[in-house]
């Protein structure tokens, strides 16, 4: 291949060399990292996660629960790696917040030879998928537990570019990974935000934040709700259908697409779907999928609840669910009463009875029907879900930005380590123009 080389590892650039991490790393002296472990003090400990998911801290544990007798003091520079679980990934720098942080003999402690290495680029590097299967030949001891010990992990040859290409590489994955980044916090605020309307909307219903104090409010067996709400049970407004059993002994009928729990997140349906059963003409006619349909899952977390919009033909469930559908239009809204759901079981944990997303095994038909729901107008239902159709369009479309940025990411780090993909001379040339005004 024009431009590339072949050495032991395979196809490098030309300008790239081959290089033991030995050449390139060097181990702290940890004789002037050493400390005593002392019962009665409290130590920040820290935890390298699995998958290249970098380095999290750990709450602060007391000495007495350290069963080692010396821990290491880290440095921010510090790249340490687990020996048990770095073929998986788990590595990473220390950053200043995780300075303060100790470690056992089971994180070495390593430097840079900043001459030759960007040390950022090494933690990329490590993040690939295809290095894990390299480090994990390295790898001895008893299975599950077997260890890549320092030596053998220096003696890792790695392709390595010019220091100026390897910052630039880096650089390029930062931007990504900040973007994603950027976009998880949207996601978490956005959510936040669906949480505090739902507290709202479901206590005061769709009015004015500054004419809250006007709502007339009144205790319901369901909590504060506004006065010229009511409150029915479930079973009063809705028809409920149980799916079908899934069982190889079912042949009877003609081969059609189903819904599992699996298919029905907390108010969205997961695509495809790709479960198939036979139905007879009855079973059809009784099961089948309308646009409109509330569905709510049996088992696992009780109330797991989702509203069918398509008009797909010939798509049926399964008996973990229960299809709800209105029995007048005219008073019930099912996207309200789906949101009523996620707020009623997440945020205030009604019908469970027990903790947040505890399981229940078994939710009955009957149990579903006796369910307390609030019932406001037709058009406050619309108006309240309406509101948070808009916040879930949001976290939908957030989410689905940082599946791309993900997928970018991937693509990147694969292609930018293996010289596939280079950066650009104008992009190459900052950090060039960079390293002269440093060194001048």
């Amino acid at each position: 291949m024009k431009g590339f080389k072949e050495t032991e590892i395979g196809l490098i650039p030309e300008d790239w060399e081959i290089r033991k991490l030995q050449d390139i790393l060097y181990p702290v002296d940890k004789t002037k990292r050493r400390i005593l472990i002392q019962e009665n003090e409290l130590y920040q400990t820290l935890k390298t996660k699995l998958y290249g998911k970098g380095i999290v801290l750990n709450p602060p544990v007391s000495g007495k629960k350290i069963k080692s007798k010396y821990l290491f003091k880290l440095e921010p520079g510090d790249f340490i790696y687990s020996k048990i679980n770095i073929r998986k990934g788990a590595c990473g720098i220390i950053r200043e917040k995780e300075a303060k942080a100790v470690v056992s003999s089971e994180h070495p402690i390593l430097r840079p030879r900043e001459s030759m290495l960007y040390i950022e680029f090494l933690d990329y590097f490590l993040k690939v998928p295809t290095t894990w299967k390299i480090i994990s030949k390295e790898a001895k001891g008893f299975s599950g537990k077997e260890r890549v010990k320092l030596k053998e992990f220096l003696k890792l040859e790695i392709p390595l570019p010019p220091i100026e290409e390897q910052k630039a590489i880096a650089k390029v994955l930062d931007s990504v990974r900040e973007a994603i980044e950027k976009t998880e916090n949207v996601i978490k605020a956005l959510k936040k935000l669906k949480k505090s309307l739902m507290e709202y909307l479901f206590t005061y219903g769709p009015v004015p934040y500054e004419e809250r104090n006007r709502v007339e409010l009144r205790q319901t067996e369901i909590g504060l709700i506004p006065k010229h709400w009511e409150v029915k049970e479930f079973g009063s407004l809705y028809e409920i259908q149980q799916g079908k059993a899934v069982s190889r002994k079912n042949t009877e009928g003609t081969l059609c697409p189903f819904l599992r729990t699996s298919n029905i997140a907390w108010g969205k349906i997961l695509f495809p779907i790709e479960s198939k059963m036979p139905f007879t003409a009855k079973e059809k006619e009784k099961l089948e999928l309308k646009h409109g349909d509330l569905l709510i899952c049996e088992g696992g977390e009780v109330g797991r609840t989702a509203i069918w919009k398509y008009k797909f033909q010939q798509i049926f469930f399964q008996n973990h669910i229960f299809r709800a559908r209105v029995i007048s239009q005219t008073n019930t809204y099912p996207q309200f009463h789906m949101y009523w759901m996620q707020y009623a079981i997440l945020l205030k944990h009604f019908y469970v009875g027990y903790e947040n997303k505890t399981t229940i095994p078994n939710l009955s038909r009957r149990r579903l029907s006796s369910f307390l729901i609030p019932v406001p107008p037709i058009e406050e239902q619309k108006e309240i879900a309406g509101i948070l159709d808009k916040v879930d369009s949001r976290i939908e479309a957030e989410e689905k930005k940082k599946k791309v940025l993900e997928e970018l990411f991937k693509t990147l780090l694969n292609k930018l380590m293996t010289g596939k993909l280079r950066v650009s001379k104008e992009f190459l040339n900052e950090f060039k123009d960079t390293a002269k005004s440093e060194n001048s």
